[in-house]
């Protein structure tokens, strides 16, 4: 039986280098990018040098907003979707993650 855990940020081991702020997925039990069509877990908030680091998650249903790479350039207040390697673009693909504030 697991434990209850009560906050936004969850530790997961990584199966590859992440960086900040990447949308990722777990695969095997260890994170990965996420894929364009992926919903995953949530986002990086460090970076994840090496497979085998642990890194924080922010999960999808924490509350506020967060930091996510663009693949490209996007328009402030676009709607954003999954993009590969984990990234985000204004590209509409049917996989809605959020708007872009910045």
């Amino acid at each position: 039986m697991s434990g209850q855990i009560e906050g936004p940020v969850r530790t997961f081991t990584a199966g590859a280098a992440l960086g900040e702020g990447i949308r990722v997925t777990l695969t095997s039990g260890v994170l990965q990018a996420a894929g364009a069509e992926d919903r995953g877990i949530g986002t990086t908030v460090a970076p994840a040098y090496a497979s085998g680091d642990l890194v924080g998650v922010r999960l999808w249903n924490a509350p506020g907003t967060r930091k996510m790479v663009a693949g490209g350039a996007v328009t402030q207040f676009a709607l954003v979707y999954g993009a590969a390697s984990g990234k985000v673009d204004d590209v509409a693909n049917g996989n809605p993650v959020g708007v872009a504030l910045e």
